[in-house]
């Protein structure tokens, strides 16, 4: 009994996880968020130097919107900046802090500059990996929010960034700017390509957001690209606009191209929701070959909350008198 007294005595204490303490007291705060303790513990998060703790907290500030802690937020991003892959490894700390401050309609442009023209290159498993690339992206939303004179310029340089979330960043900064500018620059972006098919795809997507009547042409001109990504991008942009005219668009595309194209045109038709693509839609379940019948019965899926469509899409693979077809839907 005495030796087993003792080696209690002797197991060492556990250790203090500081991060772990404050995340725990703002979640505390949760019942409460705006009351004065709640706002001191805040306060006294983004005070210190636990950058994950800091973060936590400025999302906060912003989800209640405490805008008395705006100047605590401005001072932390200014400290974070100062040997900032030892203060705030990872850019986690000022990431968060811009996003509340733009989501807080904070107006100091050379703020944002700042945040825009960061970058902080750290070490990763596989290279050095540049985590300062989603600061740059809100930066650039923040410089346009505020109207920054340079904005769109800042914004076509990110678009070239060396870093795929940075440019996906400076495409939904240019839609949100949407002028003609940030058209012409989105279809400059969308013709030179990207090595992410993806940051393509979410131009053209913005394309059709911002100037839908102009760019449906434009984007369907990549429907018939060698790439596959790409061409399956423009169709879900196509497919996004619910436009007469970008069915017309996926409907020829459907006639010249072979079945493995067609494939990836079956969701973006049934993505536009309009009475001739939802019949187009039916016609593949019945007729169409096989692998294009399965395509067209996952796609009708987005159906099943609108109860007369989904009884048609029933109807339809009843005649298709499949019963494979039948326990896929």
């Amino acid at each position: 009994m005495l030796s087993s007294r003792r080696s209690k005595r002797q197991q060492p204490m556990p250790k203090r996880d500081p991060i772990k303490e404050a995340m725990d007291r703002i979640a505390r705060c949760k019942g409460a968020p705006t009351a004065p303790e709640a706002v001191a513990i805040y306060q006294d998060t983004i005070n210190s130097s636990m950058n994950l703790a800091v973060a936590r907290a400025a999302q906060a500030a912003a989800e209640h919107g405490i805008l008395d802690l705006v100047p605590d937020l401005v001072n932390a991003f200014h400290r974070f900046m100062k040997k900032p892959t030892r203060s705030d490894k990872g850019c986690s700390g000022k990431t968060a802090i811009v996003t509340a401050l733009d989501e807080m309609e904070y107006a100091d442009r050379d703020l944002f500059w700042t945040g825009l023209h960061h970058t902080q290159v750290e070490a990763a498993y596989g290279g050095p990996v540049d985590v300062a690339a989603g600061l740059r992206a809100r930066s650039a939303a923040a410089l346009v929010r505020l109207r920054h004179p340079d904005a769109l310029r800042a914004i076509a340089a990110l678009c070239y960034d060396d870093w795929p979330e940075a440019r996906h960043g400076a495409v939904r900064a240019a839609a949100y700017e949407g002028s003609d500018g940030a058209e012409l620059l989105l279809r400059a972006k969308a013709l030179s390509g990207d090595k992410d098919p993806t940051v393509t795809g979410e131009c053209l997507s913005a394309l059709m957001q911002i100037a839908p009547t102009e760019s449906t042409g434009f984007v369907a001109d990549f429907l018939g690209t060698e790439d596959a990504a790409i061409a399956e991008q423009a169709a879900l942009a196509l497919g996004e606009s619910h436009l007469l005219k970008a069915f017309d668009h996926l409907r020829q595309a459907w006639i010249t191209a072979g079945d493995g194209r067609r494939q990836l045109l079956v969701l973006p038709i049934a993505l536009l929701r309009l009475d001739e693509s939802f019949a187009f839609l039916l016609e593949i379940i019945t007729s169409a070959p096989r692998a294009l019948q399965a395509e067209a019965i996952r796609a009708a899926e987005i159906y099943r909350t609108s109860p007369d469509r989904f009884d048609q899409i029933q109807q339809a693979v009843g005649e298709a008198g499949d019963p494979e077809l039948a326990r896929l839907l």
